[in-house]
C-alpha cells in the first residue's frame, strides 16, 4: 500500500508540475518521499527502492532549479547517495550506473550555473567514469557513447572557464573523436550532427584561448561544416540555425586575426544569408563587414576582396537591416567597427536618415 501511495504522490508532482504549479508538485514530492524514505528503512538493501527515491528527488530538483538552485542541488546530493547504495548493492545493472552518471551530469549543470566551475567539473569527470565504464560492458550502445562525448565536453567547458585550455582541448579532442564516429555510423541523425559541430566550436575556442590560431580556424571551419549540413538537412530546426551563426562569427574572428579579411568578409556574408529579416543581427554581420573593410584599407596585400567592395557590402546589409526593423542610431558613426566608412556618404546618408 505505501509502494502505491508513493507512486501516486510522485505521478500527482509530475501533474502539477507540468501545469506550473510548483507549490503543489513540491508538497506531492515530499509526501512520495517521505513513503519512500520509510521504504527504504524498512528494506535498505533494496537497490530497486533507492533509485525510486533518486528519482523523485531528481524531479524535486527539477521544480527548485530556477527560484532555489541551493535546494535544487540538495537534492541532487540526496539523489547521488540513493543511486550509490543501489550501484553499490547491483554493480553490474547497467541502468543503476546510468541513473547515476546522469545524476552527475545534472549536478555539474547545475553547479556550472552557479559559477562553480571545479565542483562541476568534479562533476562531470565522475560521470566520465561512469560511461566508460557503461560503454566497456557493451561498446555497440549508441547512447552510452553519445552520453560520454557530451560529458567530455561539458567537462571540457570548465577547464576552459578554470584557464585551462590544454586540459581543455584534450577533453574536447575525446569527444570529437567519439562524435566522429558516431556520425559515421548515423550519417542522418542531425541532432547528433549539430552537437559534433559544436563541439569543434568549443576546441576552436580552447585554440584561440592558448594563441593557436591556424589551429583555431580549422576548427572553426570544421563547426560550420557539420553545423551546416544540420541546418540544411533541418531548416526548420531554430537552434542549427543559431548555431552555425556563431560557429560563422568565431571563424571571422579568428580569419581577422590571421590577416585574412576577405575571407572574413566572406564568410559574414555566408552568415548574412541566415538571417535575411532580423534587423539585428544584419547589424552585427555589417559590423564584421566593416571590421574588414578596415583591415583591407590598412594592409590591402594580395586579398580576393578589395576594401571598396567590402564597403559596398557593407552598406547593402545596413540597408538590409533598416529594411528588417533596425534603428541606426546617429552614434554608430563614432563606432569603431564602421572607422573605415566614416567619411562614406552613402553611410552617412544612411544614417542621418
Amino acid at each position: 500500500y505505501t509502494l502505491y501511495l508513493a507512486i501516486s504522490h510522485t505521478n500527482l508532482g509530475l501533474l502539477l508540475s507540468e501545469t506550473g504549479d510548483n507549490q503543489g508538485a513540491d508538497r506531492s514530492f515530499h509526501e512520495a518521499i517521505h513513503l519512500q524514505e520509510e521504504l527504504v528503512a524498512k528494506s535498505p538493501d533494496d537497490a530497486e527502492r533507492h533509485r525510486n527515491l533518486a528519482v523523485t528527488f531528481n524531479n524535486l530538483s527539477a521544480i527548485y532549479l530556477a527560484s532555489n538552485p541551493d535546494k535544487a542541488q540538495t537534492c541532487y546530493e540526496s539523489a547521488l547517495a540513493h543511486q550509490k547504495l543501489a550501484v553499490a548493492s547491483q554493480p553490474r545493472n547497467t541502468a543503476f550506473a546510468s541513473d547515476l552518471a546522469a545524476t552527475y551530469n545534472n549536478l555539474g549543470s547545475l553547479q556550472s550555473q552557479r559559477e562553480d566551475f571545479s565542483a562541476a567539473a568534479n562533476s562531470y569527470d565522475q560521470a566520465i567514469q561512469l560511461h566508460q565504464k557503461l560503454l566497456q560492458a557493451d561498446p555497440s550502445h549508441k547512447p552510452y557513447r553519445h552520453d560520454l562525448a557530451i560529458s567530455f565536453n561539458n567537462y571540457g567547458l570548465m577547464k576552459s572557464r578554470l584557464q585551462d585550455p590544454s586540459a581543455a582541448e584534450q577533453a574536447f579532442q575525446r569527444s570529437i573523436a567519439i562524435q566522429e564516429a558516431l556520425v559515421a555510423l548515423h550519417p542522418d541523425d542531425m541532432a547528433l550532427r549539430s552537437s559534433f559541430g559544436g563541439v569543434y566550436n568549443n576546441l576552436g575556442i580552447a585554440f584561440e584561448e592558448q594563441r593557436r590560431l591556424e589551429d583555431a580556424a580549422i576548427a572553426y571551419r570544421n563547426a560550420v561544416e557539420q553545423q551546416r549540413v544540420a541546418y540544411l538537412r533541418a531548416p526548420g530546426v531554430t537552434r542549427y540555425r543559431i548555431f552555425l551563426s556563431k560557429h560563422y562569427f568565431n571563424f571571422g574572428r579568428v580569419l581577422r586575426q590571421l590577416g585574412q579579411p576577405d575571407r572574413a568578409a566572406q564568410i559574414a556574408i555566408q552568415r548574412r544569408e541566415l538571417w535575411p529579416t532580423d534587423g539585428e543581427r544584419l547589424f552585427s554581420v555589417a559590423e564584421e563587414l566593416a571590421i574588414s573593410c578596415r583591415d583591407l584599407q590598412t594592409s590591402p596585400g594580395k586579398q580576393e576582396l578589395t576594401a571598396a567592395r567590402a564597403s559596398e557590402l557593407t552598406i547593402e546589409t545596413l540597408q538590409q537591416a533598416i529594411h528588417a526593423g533596425f534603428h541606426l542610431s546617429p552614434d554608430v558613426v563614432d563606432d569603431e567597427p564602421f572607422s573605415a566608412l566614416r567619411d562614406d556618404q552613402r553611410f552617412l546618408r544612411l544614417v542621418k536618415h
